[in-house]
């Protein structure tokens, strides 16, 4: 017998930039942190993977600010 498992449907670029948001307003950044955060590690790593880009948007959050 073969148990078949849900796949997850693709997400769009805007449904994984939207989670990502949703993320960090859960970890308690405000708003504006978590889209200037985001903004940043779209450029860098891309809008196509939750993964890859809730990583990268932590450690832009992580990092200090260059002046």
């Amino acid at each position: 017998m073969t148990i078949e498992t849900e796949k997850p449907a693709p997400s769009s670029p805007a449904g994984v930039e939207a989670d990502v948001k949703s993320a960090l307003l859960n970890l308690g950044y405000d708003e504006r942190t978590a889209d200037t955060a985001l903004a940043e590690a779209k450029r860098d790593a891309g809008t196509s993977n939750f993964e890859k880009l809730l990583r990268v948007t932590l450690a832009a959050l992580s990092t200090p600010a260059r002046k």
